[in-house]
């Protein structure tokens, strides 16, 4: 049996996706306010580069008046290394794409995104409802759906 190059890819990919720590991603989402920012950026993007630099995070924050500090993304960052999303490479030089601080992604950030924000009601093409800057998102604020008291 042959197997095209298409379906190495595949396998590569839900082996890579099985090894991510979801519970620990879905309480880190759903408890630290920067994660839920930058996951929730990463959830709705079309392309998956393999590397996100700080810098190209913080200039789409900003550009939308929400400021994270560096610092902020860069432990995020190494908070994502420890799911095993991936790995963060501090930087050098400010400019080349290649030496600035950036985390290496193992699986695409689309998908990570997408993981740890999804639930088990999600109605939004697989998604919970997001509850970042909807300029961004280009959706209606997040509101919290009532509890259900028994």
């Amino acid at each position: 049996m042959e197997i095209s190059v298409s379906n190495i890819n595949v396998i590569n990919l839900n082996t890579v996706i099985l090894n991510l720590d979801v519970s620990g991603l879905r309480t880190f989402y759903k408890f630290d306010s920067t994660a839920r920012h930058i996951l929730e950026s990463l959830a709705i993007r079309q392309n998956n580069w393999k590397t996100t630099t700080v810098s190209s995070l913080y200039s789409i924050f900003r550009s939308i008046g929400l400021v994270i500090p560096r610092q902020e993304i860069i432990r995020v960052f190494k908070e994502f290394g420890k799911f095993n999303c991936g790995k963060f490479v501090p930087g050098k030089v400010a400019g080349d794409r290649s030496l600035q601080s950036r985390f290496v992604w193992s699986v695409p950030p689309g998908i990570v995104g997408k993981i740890a924000i999804w639930t088990r009601n999600a109605r939004l093409k697989g998604c919970a409802k997001p509850r970042m800057h909807p300029r961004i998102l280009g959706l209606k604020p997040y509101t919290p759906e009532p509890t259900q008291s028994h």
